[in-house]
């Protein structure tokens, strides 16, 4: 299979068109990946365009909130999830095929709730940065993402002392 047209975003940041690297401005479909499904009616993209999708395959079942998982550490539960995805390799091209047809001219944009810019590095990964690092392992596709990194707070001056 060809590579799809897919990024990845979080739920906040989506949008119904968004700059996607290499081919500017596009229509996107937004495509859950989530296990839950959220309060989705809170973003005012949810109201209009194309329902949101869905790619249960993407979800992280059993991998987050699974008592056998709870002292691993994050390397251990993307190792796990990387071998969901393995087995479910065949289901995910199947499903990407079927929604590239379904929507011709946009990007797949796999959504989830986490933002992969915290000031934490530990909290910078999430399962939809492993599934983009999957689809270029197994597939040597790039799946860039779309949610915007916080702007840069400008340098502040020292304070004013008596002496200056």
């Amino acid at each position: 299979m060809n590579q799809p047209l897919i990024a990845t975003c979080s739920y906040k940041a989506f949008q119904r068109e968004m700059k996607v690297p290499g081919h500017g401005l596009m229509p996107c479909v937004p495509v859950r990946t989530s296990v839950g499904a959220g309060r989705m009616w809170v973003y005012s993209w949810y109201k209009t365009g194309p329902k949101i999708e869905y790619v249960e395959e993407l979800a992280p079942h059993g991998i987050f909130g699974n008592p056998a998982y709870a002292s691993a550490t994050m390397d251990v539960k993307k190792s796990a999830y990387f071998a969901r995805l393995d087995t479910l390799s065949g289901a995910i091209e199947a499903r990407l095929d079927s929604l590239t047809t379904k929507h011709p001219g946009h990007c797949l944009v796999l959504l989830c709730f986490e933002d992969v810019y915290s000031p934490d590095p530990a909290k910078n990964k999430c399962h939809r940065t492993w599934a983009a690092e999957w689809f270029r392992d197994a597939a040597g596709w790039e799946v860039p993402e779309l949610s915007p990194a916080p702007a840069a707070k400008p340098a502040q001056p020292a304070p004013a002392t008596l002496f200056d």
